[in-house]
């Protein structure tokens, strides 16, 4: 292979890694300002309410979820754990 030839793959190699490490950056800051402006919440409450219900074999409900990002802050408000209870019965757990 030729000097001119390696040159030219070199400085291919080194256009696509820019370009990809600034796809990878664009992406981070969108995983950021979504997740940081409180637009994933939602996203997060139902994954919690799914995992809930996946460990206890009863129904959770959740009246809010909210998460600081950047404080490694959260709260969960109106968490009610539902067993097998019978309807009109006090649930298996709540906490307002």
């Amino acid at each position: 292979m030729s000097e001119q030839a390696l040159r030219r793959k070199w400085r291919w190699l080194r256009h696509v890694a820019w370009i990809l490490a600034a796809h990878i950056t664009l992406a981070l800051i969108a995983v950021i300002v979504f997740f940081g402006s409180g637009a994933g919440n939602p996203l997060i409450r139902r994954i919690a309410i799914r995992r809930i219900n996946a460990m206890t074999g009863g129904r959770t409900e959740i009246r809010s979820l909210s998460i600081k990002w950047l404080a490694l802050h959260g709260s969960i408000k109106g968490l009610i754990i539902h067993g097998k209870e019978p309807a009109g019965t006090e649930p298996l757990f709540a906490s307002e």
